[in-house]
């Protein structure tokens, strides 16, 4: 299959659209997003038509819903993403905050783009349950392929039991935290898990990327910063590679989270993954084969004795971490994922 790329898209977004949006954020605390506004709505909606027009394609794929929506052409429509919008606007803080009318103005491009769409697809079962719920769509037309880890440089079978045989268990247990929104990843959670650990006798440290922790106080000793760090160069691939290969557990208790991408990626270097069953992470970890899952707000006790007890029988934990890697094997990745959508497109074609 050959592949267009249509990305020369820029919405022109006026001066005005521009001073609403800080006043929202500023003065009223709210979220206002100027892709709900007419104006930049019929400028999208030209550019799109036009570019698309030209194409010779035989189906119009996109990671989004709302280019489906402004669309006219007849040919097959599908979008692959990771939630709809109505099961985004009680869930993440941004969607909360959008006022009553760029709610409507979202649910009605999101009807109108799933309507218009032969295939929609989502990469968790809870996302494709929430369209259906949320805008009656015909099940039939609604599909679930999870997104893949974006890891390069892949080992082979051999060379992950290796460098799990070779951790050590005896030392200290690492906990790896990684993400850029604190509260919303559930760090303070992650950090309480930490401390009971040490509490419990098990000396553990929490590894943290991405984002620099809120709390009341000094940083406990038994917590490491890395900061942000950037895939974008090799320095920063290798060292967010190091930090996955030598951590025993990824903890991302989150709170709300449409998908998860980390934990794929922590299953293709073997780490099992702790993290809340939310949004769209049970489609990602299933318990006692890549990880466990737990209720929100759990107590973070109950946690750290679930770590504790995986972390001190060798066995069990190699057996974990070997099931990890095998989930990312066999589900989790994009050649996986691919094979997937080549099917729904050869029945659309």
């Amino acid at each position: 299959m050959e592949i267009e790329y249509i990305t020369d898209i820029f919405p022109e977004i006026p001066f005005t659209e521009r001073i609403k949006r800080k006043f929202y954020a500023t003065v009223l605390g709210k979220t206002y997003n100027h892709l709900f506004t007419k104006k930049v709505i019929r400028n999208l909606r030209n550019q799109l038509n036009q570019l698309v027009e030209k194409s010779n394609a035989d189906i119009i794929f996109s990671p989004s819903s709302i280019p489906m929506a402004l669309l006219n052409t007849t040919r097959p429509k599908v979008v692959y993403t990771d939630a709809c919008f109505a099961a985004m606007i009680n869930f993440y803080p941004d969607y909360i905050k959008l006022p009553n009318r760029f709610k409507n103005k979202g649910n009605e491009l999101e009807q109108g783009a799933l309507n218009k769409c032969s295939r929609v697809i989502y990469s968790s079962n809870w996302a494709a349950e929430a369209a259906i719920k949320f805008y009656s769509l015909d099940p039939a037309k609604v599909k679930v392929i999870p997104f893949g880890a974006n890891v390069e440089n892949l080992e082979n079978e051999e060379d992950v039991r290796a460098r799990i045989n070779q951790k050590d268990i005896n030392c200290c247990c690492r906990l790896l935290f990684i993400g850029v929104d604190w509260e919303r990843k559930g760090g303070n959670v992650a950090l309480e898990v930490t401390e009971q650990l040490n509490r419990l006798g098990l000396k553990t440290e929490l590894w943290v990327v991405g984002c620099l922790p809120k709390m009341n106080g000094s940083m406990p000793n038994f917590v490491k910063l890395y900061g942000f760090i950037s895939k974008e160069s090799d320095e920063g691939k290798k060292k967010i590679e190091q930090l996955l290969s030598e951590a025993h557990f990824l903890i991302v208790p989150s709170l709300a989270e449409a998908y998860g991408l980390v934990f794929c990626e922590a299953n293709a270097y073997g780490l099992p993954c702790i993290s809340t069953n939310v949004g769209g992470i049970p489609t990602i970890i299933k318990d006692e084969v890549n990880g466990k899952l737990f209720p929100p707000f759990e107590l973070p006790l109950n946690i750290a004795h679930y770590i504790m007890e995986i972390y001190n029988d060798k066995a069990k934990y190699e057996k974990l971490a070997m099931s990890s890697f095998n989930e990312y094997k066999e589900r989790l990745n994009w050649k996986v994922a691919g094979g997937g959508l080549k099917n729904i497109f050869e029945e659309l074609i």
